[in-house]
């Protein structure tokens, strides 16, 4: 997620494990599960590793809001005897239609477009009721990568939300416009490319584009307007 030819001086320590061990990561050896107080360390350094510092302190802030937040981790263990390695992790964020526009939508370019995107699919109207998964944060370590890793993560993720908050109506993101790798996987689950937003990041001093998807779960007979 940073810029091409910038140098990335924060190098999380799963790097270093992982050198010693000296075995090929499997996907026999990867399990998931929710995050809990003790690994946010871990996850800090490798959000710090993923992305430019702006971006690193908003993946925390709401943590402490359980009701509304999925931290979900992919571990490594090597063997019976070790303990797992974070080596991917996926922040969404469960939120009431309502909340989705007020929180996540500040841009009105955003805001305008994703109202349209919604409405064109004739969701039902309660804004209350009705959940949007939205895929705040997700990265994978280059070791395990190609293994399906941000797949599952993401796959996971809104199993636990449609368990916990029962009516998700959607799934939604947005990703960097040279983004390839993380386009394509995303377009592989179903994410539909329902907008570009110019010069919608700034990172480090270089502006980009951004990409809008969204995953439509259900239909409904009644429009937004």
């Amino acid at each position: 997620f940073y810029p091409t030819g910038y140098e990335i001086t924060v190098v999380s320590e799963v790097h270093e494990k992982i050198a010693k061990i000296n075995l090929p990561i499997t996907k026999e050896r990867l399990s998931f599960r929710r995050l809990s107080p003790k690994d946010m360390e871990v996850l800090k350094i490798l959000i710090e590793e993923w992305f430019p510092p702006k971006f690193c302190d908003d993946v925390f802030a709401n943590y402490q809001f359980q009701d509304r937040n999925i931290y979900l981790g992919c571990f490594w263990t090597p063997d019976s005897t070790s303990d797992g390695i974070m080596v991917g992790a996926v922040h969404v964020m469960l939120l009431t239609m309502k909340d989705f526009f007020l929180d996540v939508c500040f841009d009105h370019r955003v805001s305008s477009k994703l109202q349209k995107a919604l409405a064109s699919s004739r969701f039902c109207m309660n804004f209350d009721t009705k959940y949007i998964a939205y895929v705040n944060d997700i990265g994978v370590i280059d070791e395990a990568r190609r293994l399906g890793v941000a797949t599952k993560l993401i796959e996971e993720s809104l199993k636990i939300a449609q368990k916990e908050k029962g009516n998700i109506i959607a799934q939604s993101l947005h990703v960097i416009q040279t983004g390839k790798g993380p386009i394509s996987c995303y377009e592989k689950l179903g994410f539909v490319h329902s907008f570009t937003i110019p010069k919608f990041y700034n990172l480090l001093g270089t502006i980009e584009d951004g990409r809008y998807y969204i995953k439509k779960l259900i239909q409904q007979s009644y429009s937004l307007i």
